[in-house]
């Protein structure tokens, strides 16, 4: 492969090169792994609004030094906001971003408490009963939910209450 493309063959999954090492790619993924590891290893033993307090004050002290995914969230909310807002409401804005981020981590993470106990609980699941009434039709239903909030946890309360779930 390598006399035949003058290159060192990358591994399987495309983050490794022979030659120089692991990719800054594969650090960074580790890292992040790493952080979304220990994040999910708190939420065991944490109450949730703990979990939250501390994940907005790691991600507050994040926001705070350059990175790759500050510089990145930065560019692209400049491109939304064009000149509607200066510098430090960007940065505001930014901030806001990652702070939103977390919350929706450590909701993801403390999914796996949810039962249906739990869901009648605390979930309010609204239109059910338009649900049932199109599922008795045989014909499977599609729905469709906005790309907004922890959205992954209506699907799984769905889910959890007995209702055959497939995303895309």
């Amino acid at each position: 492969y390598e006399k035949k493309y003058g290159q060192a063959r990358l591994s399987r999954c495309g983050d490794h090169d022979r030659k120089s090492g692991p990719s800054r790619v594969s650090a960074q993924l580790k890292a992040n792994y790493f952080h979304y590891a220990l994040g999910l290893a708190l939420t065991k033993f944490l109450p949730k609004k703990a979990a939250l307090i501390l994940g907005r004050a790691i991600t507050s002290l994040y926001t705070l030094f350059p990175s790759e995914d500050l510089k990145s969230v930065t560019a692209n909310l400049s491109v939304v906001l064009k000149d509607r807002v200066d510098q430090r409401a960007l940065r505001c804005h930014v901030k806001r971003t990652f702070l939103s981020f977390s919350d929706y981590l450590v909701n993801l993470f403390y999914t796996r408490r949810l039962t249906r106990d739990f869901i009648k609980g605390h979930i309010q699941l609204r239109g059910l009963e338009h649900l049932d009434e199109a599922l008795k039709k045989k014909k499977g239903v599609i729905a469709a939910s906005a790309h907004l909030g922890s959205y992954e946890i209506g699907a799984l309360a769905v889910a959890k209450m007995g209702y055959p779930i497939h995303a895309v």
